[in-house]
């Protein structure tokens, strides 16, 4: 892949699919959504599938396959074990990642994140660090960043303005911050509109939402979330 000669970071990767997610930039927009997409359509199991499931009126959480979007490559998706969460399934590649970290690192990739970029991890070591850093050049003696990850907004929990400061001042201009949230192991008071707030407070010029699923993908659900904000 050739070099671009400028802001490579601002295109998305054109051998990654796109990222089926819908932005949201606010609560009312959330409610229309929620509004439009409030019934959920069973998986139809397609010829050829290993088992036939799920049982009628019960979520995805059986053997099936998918593609899995970050290695480009078909799989089997394979509930996680012990479940992690009613929705994480676990793709057949060699990183084995459950649904959170495979759609982070497909939205990370969606975004722009490639061989040219710099990238900031905070998170635990682990296959998803690993893979995340042999997509990105080697970091930077600067200490700025054209990406910053991170799989979980418990990270800032403690000082969430001191933390999300620091990662803007960590961001080259245009550089892009990713990250998820988990409601289930957050305090009840970081929603994710004033994970939005705290964005706009630290100086982000552009921040949103994403609302993510698919089926094939093995993203099951509706209510999957990660954020993107822009320096």
């Amino acid at each position: 892949m050739t070099r671009p000669a400028a802001t490579p970071w601002r295109s998305a990767l054109a051998s990654s699919p796109g990222f089926p997610a819908v932005r949201l930039e606010n609560p009312a927009a959330y409610d229309i959504y929620r509004a439009a997409t409030d019934v959920t359509p069973p998986y139809t199991p397609r010829p050829g599938n290993l088992v036939s499931c799920p049982r009628p009126g019960t979520s995805v959480s059986c053997p099936r396959p998918g593609t899995c979007a970050p290695c480009l490559r078909a799989t089997i998706f394979t509930p996680s074990n012990p479940p992690r969460s009613a929705s994480s399934l676990i793709c057949d590649c060699p990183l084995a990642l459950d649904t959170a970290a495979r759609a982070l690192l497909h939205f990370a990739m969606a975004a722009g994140l490639g061989p040219w970029t710099n990238l900031l991890f905070l998170g635990p070591a682990g296959p998803l660090g690993r893979r995340l850093a042999s997509l990105s050049s080697p970091s930077p003696a600067g200490n700025t960043y054209h990406f910053a990850v991170a799989p979980d907004a418990r990270m800032w929990l403690a000082d969430q303005q001191g933390a999300l400061a620091d990662i803007y001042a960590r961001l080259l201009p245009g550089g892009h911050f990713i990250f998820g949230l988990n409601p289930s192991h957050t305090a009840p008071d970081l929603t994710p509109w004033k994970a939005l707030d705290d964005l706009r407070h630290a100086g982000f010029s552009d921040y949103a939402a994403y609302l993510y699923g698919s089926e094939e993908l093995g993203y099951p659900g509706r209510q999957n979330i990660l954020f993107k904000a822009i320096r």
